[in-house]
């Protein structure tokens, strides 16, 4: 039953999120959050799904090199992480998952006016994240 309610409440959260983004509306957050955490409840929730089907999800992560924190929108994180995995899981029927995560640091001198480092070389980088399936897709 829980499953159940949560795969409808996906489903209208989708919809929704697709209104919003046709009528333009959709508003990005930017706060810190925990990346590792994010990834590890999202990865977790999909692994089930993926050993259900008797899929080996492999996760390919040196988390060493990712921040614990970053400044970013979590849920759209969250919500773009779980499309790739599920589409992964759903149309995955044997084989694997290959999910890579890496981060591509790089110095920039930080223009934000409202930070307190404005002006002062920040470390920034870009979150990759590549799926591979033995699936149809």
């Amino acid at each position: 039953m829980t499953s159940a309610s949560d795969i409808v409440l996906s489903i209208v959260n989708d919809i929704l999120n697709v209104a919003r983004l046709e009528a333009q509306k959709v508003t990005l957050i930017n706060r810190t959050f925990d990346l590792l955490e994010l990834f590890e409840d999202t990865i977790e929730k999909f692994g089930k799904r993926a050993g259900a089907k008797n899929i080996e999800l492999i996760v390919n992560c040196e988390v060493d090199m990712l921040p614990r924190y970053v400044k970013g929108d979590p849920e759209r994180l969250k919500q773009v992480l779980s499309h790739l995995l599920s589409n992964a899981v759903k149309f995955t029927d044997k084989g694997k998952i290959v999910l890579t995560i890496s981060m591509q640091l790089q110095e920039v001198i930080d223009e934000d006016k409202d930070n307190q480092t404005y002006g002062q070389i920040v470390k920034k980088g870009r979150l990759l994240i590549e799926i591979y399936d033995t699936g149809i897709g």
